[in-house]
């Protein structure tokens, strides 16, 4: 199994292609489980390499998943503090989001996704209403694929694989989303508007 502590010894961290950031590591839902599984067997038989970075309570459960599927392709990266992420991210070139078909993925969307468009990468993550809702839209600023399906992802991952062009579409228009609806400055002024508002009308 390769590891990141051994890419980075032999110079090689820019290999990775993909960043496969879940926080914990793994989901807790069976259903993502066999998301997890199904495609990272599909890249790996078209020889795309990906890496998990942090771990949690499934953290034996994923590598050793991985060691059952003898897959090549997984790297899996120590934990870091928050404030490394952009190092990590940076040597990606796209990320992945959340795709489960649960109920919770499709309310949310994950602070990971922001911090991918905040760096400029392409993602690529489930479609749902809460992503639409926020103004992310296929092939624009997101590559937004099927919840639960893992020929999906697979088929999104070599598209934009293949793709430069399109790559560098997502990225640049994701980025423009998190400076016009995501920044700290932004998301301040809403909030400072919303309160305003509250205590100029008072209850209701």
């Amino acid at each position: 199994m390769i590891t990141v502590a051994g890419l980075a010894a032999e110079g090689r961290l820019g290999e990775l292609e993909v960043l496969y950031w879940v926080g914990c590591a793994a989901a807790f839902d069976e259903r993502n489980r066999r998301v997890a599984r199904a495609f990272a067997t599909c890249l790996d038989a078209a020889g795309v390499r990906f890496a998990i970075l942090g771990r949690g309570q499934t953290y034996p459960e994923i590598t050793g998943l991985a060691k059952q599927l003898d897959v090549k392709n997984v790297s899996f990266l120590e934990p870091r503090p928050y404030e490394a992420v952009p190092e990590f991210l940076a040597e990606a070139d796209l990320c992945l989001g959340i795709f489960g078909d649960t109920a919770k993925a499709r309310r949310v969307v994950p602070t990971k996704a922001f911090d991918v468009l905040a760096m400029a990468k392409p993602l690529v993550t489930g479609m749902s209403p809460a992503m639409q809702e926020l103004g992310f839209e296929d092939r624009r600023n997101a590559r937004l694929v099927e919840m639960g399906n893992p020929a999906a992802i697979a088929d999104a991952i070599l598209e934009l694989r293949g793709d430069e062009a399109l790559r560098r579409k997502i990225a640049e228009n994701g980025y423009s989303l998190f400076r016009e609806a995501f920044t700290p400055k932004v998301i301040g002024a809403s909030l400072k508007s919303i309160l305003e508002s509250a205590v100029e009308h008072g209850p209701t």
